[in-house]
């Protein structure tokens, strides 16, 4: 037990200086110190190597930060680049990571960043500049962030309005809006207490030093993960972010300057109809040592605050969904594609859902091609279990090529991933210079589950066990 404690301690100093979060430091919000923080036709869009601007970057000439980005090299041309678009998009992953250089690429979105964070929007010009930053570290940094978000979400709008809706005003009710994902960890003592929780995905630090003590609050005492805004926090960021762009569209020759931040009630007013009625989060539970009496107190307490719409939970550790309430969609991930084979090939009117790694697909080392004969074990296992399919990738290691692959498969075969694409971007848009199949930091794991798949499978048929 003393050598246990003494590793927390040294992992915990460590981390403790080198936490790297755009919420390590705090603005103000509301004047109190807050912690920071598809048609047919349309889905076989093929992949454009060119360059694509974000729809309203160019709409308001005069809208630009006070200090600029114009000049850092990650952040030039091509930003982005056509993907199919994912005829299921579940969610946007990491609240719209993948789109992090597109929105940095824009002088109306680097200006509403500047104006509504301001301090950290002033740590990432330091980044920048340095040169030092590549497209995954930025995507990492920024995963969870409010104004990535807002950006995704007016994107979105602009895009099923085929750019009419200049204003991103809601769209007609036959029209849904984009849903976003929160990485979340409930306090240790008030777990049902939105206020206490933290949205952060947390460095691989912290998620190790969780992961080992699955039952301790250890996670959320990282400075990465203690200074991330809490929900009501992030809620007035993305709030003053939307009514920001809102503010460009309707003044297009007014500097942002002049853009007056709202206090808490008027951006919850801004931001909860964005987050309820077609739109909505998942939430990802990164704080493994809550229960589901636990989160079914504080996703009660988060709808009736906020008032948003939790439409699922999801978690790796899949014995904090077994009570969960069933207004809520209970959703077990994991990370490759084997993992889920190992667990349903012998499973039979489970009716569950889950949510695989697409990137384990691709098997083949620099092939872009599935694995069919995994796809078809997976219909298989679809077919005699019910179980509902979905994927995610790590949009920091996800080629374009490699997306339009994974997203054309998803599409193609809606008998086997009826859940869809959990896609951390604008949907049809990819980042133009990352690059992998989507594994990124969990690939290793591929091989160790695939070992495992292999050794069942063995294990099996000696035995004569179906």
């Amino acid at each position: 037990m003393l050598v246990a404690l003494a590793l927390l301690m040294a992992v915990a100093l460590i981390h403790a200086e080198s936490s790297d979060s755009y919420g390590d430091s705090e603005v103000s919000v509301d004047g109190e110190s807050e912690v920071s923080v598809v048609t047919e036709a349309e889905a076989e869009t093929e992949v454009d190597s060119g360059s694509s601007s974000s729809s309203s970057s160019n709409l308001f000439s005069v809208v630009a930060p006070r200090v600029s980005l114009a000049n850092v090299k990650l952040l030039k041309a091509p930003v982005s680049t056509s993907v199919p678009m994912v005829r299921t998009h579940t969610y946007c992953h990491g609240a719209c990571m993948g789109s992090a250089v597109a929105a940095l690429s824009s002088p109306v979105w680097t200006a509403i960043f500047e104006r509504v964070m301001p301090t950290e929007y002033a740590a990432l010009v330091a980044r920048l500049n340095s040169d030092l930053v590549t497209v995954d570290a930025l995507m990492l940094y920024l995963e969870n962030c409010p104004v990535l978000a807002a950006y995704g979400t007016v994107q979105h709008l602009l895009s099923i309005s085929n750019g009419a809706n200049v204003k991103a005003d809601l769209p007609p009710a036959n029209q849904q809006l984009m849903r976003h994902e929160w990485d979340l960890w409930l306090d240790g003592t008030e777990p049902t207490n939105p206020a206490k929780a933290k949205l952060a995905h947390g460095g691989k630090l912290t998620t190790i030093a969780q992961s080992v003590f699955k039952g301790l609050a250890i996670g959320i005492k990282f400075d990465d993960v203690k200074l991330a805004p809490s929900p009501a926090a992030w809620m007035a960021l993305y709030g003053n972010a939307i009514a920001a762009y809102r503010f460009t569209a309707a003044n297009p020759t007014k500097p942002l300057t002049e853009f007056a931040l709202l206090a808490s009630g008027a951006a919850l007013a801004v931001a909860s109809p964005l987050l309820s009625g077609s739109g909505g989060l998942y939430l990802d539970i990164k704080s493994t040592y809550a229960t589901s009496e636990q989160l079914n107190g504080f996703i009660a307490n988060v709808q009736a605050q906020l008032k948003v719409t939790v439409r699922g939970v999801g978690t790796f550790l899949h014995t904090q969904l077994a009570k969960l309430t069933p207004s809520v969609a209970p959703i077990k991930f994991y990370h490759t594609h084997y993992a889920v084979l190992a667990e349903y090939q012998a499973s039979y009117g489970k009716h569950e859902t889950v949510f695989f790694n697409g990137g384990s697909l691709f098997s083949t080392e620099g092939s872009t091609v599935a694995d069919q004969d995994a796809v078809n074990q997976l219909a298989e296992v679809v077919k005699a279990s019910g179980v509902k399919v979905g994927v995610y990738v790590q949009e920091p290691a996800s080629g374009a090529n490699y997306l339009a692959s994974l997203i054309k498969l998803v599409n193609a075969r809606a008998d086997v991933f009826s859940a869809g694409f959990a896609y951390g971007n604008v949907n049809g848009v990819a980042d133009a210079k990352a690059a992998g199949n989507g594994m990124g930091i969990q690939a290793p794991l591929l091989i160790l589950d695939k070992a495992k798949f292999q050794v069942n499978r063995v294990v099996k048929y000696a035995t004569g066990r179906k």
